[in-house]
């Protein structure tokens, strides 16, 4: 990605000052700060356009209207800022810009801090130049109580507790008295360390939009803990009080009703849905409020029904604890909340209200563009449903980055993140949230060459060897998807740090990839070898080393990686003499002594066909393995997870087995459609694993596959294969790729199948033998095909 440094005096940030109303590296610690400018056009330009930044995060207003919220996650060394086309918010005469910003002062699985915070801004258009600068004025928001619980161990934020009696109020607007705020006292050069080069986003900004909840579930009312009013963690305040709903509901039109009295010490409690899982912070406004009211929110992904109560598991391991709370200032108020969350259920508790409120909520939800989710029908209900939830899932899950959950993390695993990617390229060609987030999980490593699981991060002992090898094999999807090396070549150092890490764990008498006890070897969330020498790890850099080799040989670095074609015979003859058994199946690795274990999982057979291991017996595999498997007839305690699954199922579709494919996921996948998202497990552990996981949301992308027919066979999209599955469903199904979307809409009536498939201009269509192409035209073709 192309560094800001080259743009000189010409760059509107090279203009700009680091501010923040307070020193940057003095108290930074879950800061909120208020910054603002008022300004003055003559004339209203055709374009205006804002470059903003902010560590470790903004919201933009201009006018009083919210804008947008940002930056994309990264490290402050290259530190990104984003770029918006504003001159439609704007007007002839006095404007104001304002920006509210945070820094959390702690690093997290998604941010590390330098200790410093600030805010850089500049509104540009021909006719003017508006910067952070001195001219500025600047507030730590008060009515904040900082010393609040992180909404998880991995979560940017705190729990958001603020006093709107204290905190001001149409400060976003013109004319507003900021007399009494600050000057910055400090004013540091765009350039100054530890933000030595700013660089651009390098995707698309969050789509914003504004929703309301549609149902009121039931209500409750109690008496108030003691300790309410001096409760740092406000989740654990609403536990120990009882979270059980079992009062009549209340009506609730367009996120509005009523809220009846609530004696002092009382609560009232109102569970509400939102219909499905969402990703966006919380907009409420109040009406009649006297002051001093208080209000707390408890986000949740699942209720239990008998009763009815949010789960809450305040002991899971990574102490999730999304709650906030606003006290309300006397007569009406809209607050919104600055932290996106990710949840389904949220618990409303009133207290101290002397007299009736009206509440209005909303919600404002942030995801990455990624169009209208309408490119896929099918006549089948089930698997309609199915692709549906997935499809959802993918969205909420698709932020500045590809994240795991958008409830408890909001983290890049990249296992998780190659899936992901493969989802949204189902849904649109952009490639851009891929090819960031190679960069970014490339900018953390080991000092032996390893990337981290997820990135930009403090979890050191989220370093996952098999994720540094998918790490390698998003280049080759990344070359894949769009026909561009750039990412290999760019990467070409990180790539040899990782491979002279794995020559040397295979540098043993066996040749095999040794386990290495100081970082933690995933694999797959099941049970399954990693000790000694996992036939897993082996495999998986054989297949790596394969698509490397491939993608080498269109790369002007391809001579860097000469040797390992060499190294991946040698590989692979240590795999055929230690790892084959009498059966012509791979058992799962050696133990310490070099012992080989017994068992052949599927993953190993998965990897094997995969990697097209000579000496392998692949109809055995299949017909004693990974057939018995997909028909859930074989039972074995390294059942593929929910995530890893997508690789067998994607092996058995294209070699034929697509129709025990599909009914393997309406049997798995129908009880995460009913939900409306997919989940981390097969069977999650309430309260511990999310139900909002888009590494497993692959049919998403599997469904149209083997239905449609459609598939890739060149880099770029530049030939195709359309082979629809013969079967009684009619289909619509829009392929998206860089060249343009490929059309394919196939109708059964009966007694006969057709089709009609619109190309762009630049794929090469190649028929499967069952098709018989009746018409061709300029743009496309017909086509029909036998039932079975």
């Amino acid at each position: 990605m192309s560094s800001c440094a080259a743009h000189g005096d010409a760059f509107p940030l090279s203009q700009a000052k680091w501010l923040w109303p307070e020193l940057a590296f003095n108290d930074v610690v879950n800061c909120f700060a208020l910054f603002r400018r008022e300004f003055e056009l003559i004339q209203l330009p055709e374009s205006v356009e804002c470059w903003i930044t902010a560590d470790q995060s903004y919201q933009l207003y201009l006018n009083g209207q919210f804008i947008c919220r940002g930056p994309a996650r990264g490290y402050q060394s290259e530190w990104p800022y984003d770029r918006i086309e504003v001159s439609k918010y704007l007007h002839d005469g006095v404007n104001c810009i304002a920006i509210r910003a945070y820094q959390p002062g702690r690093s997290t699985f998604a941010y590390r801090t330098e200790g410093y915070a600030g805010i850089l801004a500049a509104l540009v258009c021909e006719e003017l130049s508006v910067v952070t600068d001195e001219k500025w004025k600047c507030i730590r928001q008060p009515g904040y109580e900082r010393n609040m619980v992180p909404y998880s161990v991995q979560l940017n934020g705190c729990q958001e507790s603020i006093d709107t009696r204290l905190s001001p109020t149409s400060w976003t607007d013109v004319g507003f008295d900021d007399s009494e705020w600050l000057s910055s006292q400090e004013c540091r050069l765009w350039n100054a360390p530890p933000y030595d080069t700013l660089i651009p986003r390098g995707t698309e900004m969050m789509e914003e939009g504004l929703v309301s909840p549609p149902t009121i579930l039931a209500t409750s009312s109690s008496q108030c803990h003691e300790s309410y009013k001096q409760a740092r963690n406000l989740a654990q305040l609403r536990y120990e009080e009882g979270l059980v709903h079992d009062e009549p509901s209340v009506s609730i039109v367009d996120g509005r009703f009523s809220v009846l009295p609530v004696s002092l010490g009382q609560y009232r409690s109102y569970l509400i849905d939102f219909g499905r899982m969402t990703l966006g912070s919380l907009e409420i406004e109040i009406n009649g409020a006297t002051g001093g009211e208080y209000l707390d929110f408890y986000y949740a992904e699942i209720i239990d029904n008998d009763p009815l109560r949010p789960v809450f598991n305040p002991d899971s391991h990574s102490r999730v604890f999304l709650a906030d709370r606003l006290v309300c200032r006397e007569g009406r108020q809209v607050h919104h909340f600055y932290h996106p969350k990710g949840f389904r259920y949220l618990t409303l508790s009133v207290r101290d209200a002397p007299k009736s409120l009206e509440i209005c909520l909303r919600l404002r939800t942030c995801n990455y563009p990624l169009g209208d989710l309408d490119n896929f029908e099918c006549s089948d209900s089930g698997l309609q449903s199915i692709w549906d939830a997935c499809a959802h899932t993918q969205r909420i899950c698709s932020m500045d980055a590809y994240v795991d959950t958008p409830w408890r993390e909001q983290a890049q695993w990249w296992g998780d993140a190659r899936v992901q990617s493969w989802n949204t390229f189902q849904l649109s060609s952009d490639a851009r949230l891929l090819r960031r987030g190679i960069e970014v999980i490339a900018g953390q490593a080991t000092s032996d060459g390893l990337t981290y699981g997820h990135a930009p991060t403090i979890a050191h002992d989220c370093v996952l060897p098999d994720f540094s090898l998918i790490w390698i094999l998003t280049l080759w999807d990344y070359y894949w998807q769009t026909g561009e090396v750039e990412a290999l070549e760019a990467q070409a150092d990180r790539v040899e740090a990782i491979l002279n890490y794995f020559k040397r764990q295979a540098d043993n008498p066996y040749g095999l990839v040794q386990h290495d006890p100081r970082y933690w070897l995933f694999l797959d969330w099941t049970e399954i070898q990693r000790e000694g020498y996992p036939a897993m790890l082996t495999l998986w850099l054989i297949y790596t080393l394969q698509k490397l080799s491939e993608l080498c040989r269109c790369s002007e670095v391809g001579e860097r990686f000469s040797f390992i074609d060499d190294w991946t015979e040698e590989l692979v003859h240590a795999a055929l003499k230690h790892l084959i058994t009498d059966e012509g199946l791979v058992c799962d690795g050696l133990d310490s002594k070099g012992q080989a274990n017994p068992k052949c999982s599927l993953q190993c057979q998965t990897l094997a066909m995969m990697c097209a291991l000579p000496e392998i017996d692949q109809e055995r595999m299949l017909s004693a393995v990974l057939l018995p498997w997909v028909r859930g007839d074989l039972e074995t305690e390294a059942q593929p997870s929910s995530y890893w699954c997508v690789y067998p199922l994607q092996l058995l579709a294209d070699r034929g087995h697509g129709l025990e494919v599909l009914e393997f996921i309406r049997r798995r996948w129908a009880g995460m459609a009913e939900f409306g998202t997919t989940w981390e497990t097969f069977a999650p552990l309430r309260g511990c694993e999310s139900y909002s996981h888009a590494w497993s949301a692959h049919p998403l992308f599997l469904i149209p596959r083997i239905l449609a027919g459609v598939r890739q066979i060149e880099a770029s999209w530049k030939k195709v294969i359309c082979d629809p599955m013969p079967c009684t469903l009619s289909l619509k199904h829009r392929q998206p790729t860089p060249l343009g979307d490929i059309v394919l809409e196939w109708n059964a009536d009966g007694t006969e199948q057709f089709g009609e498939l619109s190309c762009p201009k630049g794929i090469a269509v190649e028929f499967s033998e069952s098709l018989t192409v009746v018409r061709q035209t300029s743009s496309g073709s017909c086509c029909q095909g036998p039932l079975n």
